[in-house]
């Protein structure tokens, strides 16, 4: 089940606990204990730049690393994100972070990694036509969200140039792609849920002597 942003939590991960359900300080060789201090400390230094979740997810996603969306970022500050995944997370948001600053000392900050900063007040204002994908484009599409549903930011460079679309547009088509199979998924396991409660009940009343 993908997260959202976007973190890719394998099926393994999924067994685990989030770092803030986790009562140990250390799972899997890993120090949760450090990695809540960057959590803080992160937070704390991205709003003192004055960003927020979506603007170091859209930087994020302008790399040639891994793309990360704003959801991501919210789960890893509220840790709510499994210690595996912080930690694939973590080193991405420390190189992020640390080029941020640096642009800030230089008083460049509308410029990280290559693009530029929209004013977040004004995109409420800002109405977006719908994009339509052409049959060939989604099949396209479908087949590399198979392949990887997290792809870098090099690899929707390379998707959106070989269907002819805006690479904006195609890295929100897999962020609500995953979203979508998120929804899907949580509805299933709730039917299966419902039907094992229900099942559990007409064994119960059917091993119920019959009342004369």
């Amino acid at each position: 089940m993908p997260s959202p942003h976007c973190l890719p939590d394998s099926t393994e991960d999924l067994c685990q606990p989030t770092i803030k359900q986790s009562t140990s300080n250390i799972v899997d060789g890993i120090d949760l204990e450090d990695i809540r201090e960057f959590a803080r400390t992160f937070k704390v230094r991205r709003l003192v730049l004055g960003l927020t979740q979506t603007q170091v997810g859209q930087a994020l996603c302008a790399t040639e690393g891994p793309a990360y969306s704003q959801s991501a970022i919210c789960r890893f500050e509220k840790l709510d994100i499994t210690p595996r995944s912080a930690l694939k997370i973590r080193p991405v948001l420390e190189n992020w972070l640390r080029e941020a600053e640096e642009k800030h000392q230089q008083g460049n900050l509308q410029q990280i990694a290559g693009m530029d900063f929209i004013n977040i007040s004004a995109i409420g204002k800002i109405r977006k036509r719908r994009t339509f994908f052409s049959p060939e484009a989604l099949v396209v599409l479908n087949s590399r969200f198979e392949q990887s549903s997290h792809p870098s930011g090099r690899e929707i460079n390379s998707i959106a140039q070989e269907i002819g679309y805006e690479r904006d547009v195609v890295r929100v088509w897999f962020c609500n792609k995953r979203q979508s199979l998120k929804h899907c998924q949580s509805f299933q396991r709730s039917r299966i849920n419902l039907k094992s409660s229900d099942s559990t009940e007409e064994d119960r009343n059917s091993s119920s002597p019959t009342q004369p």
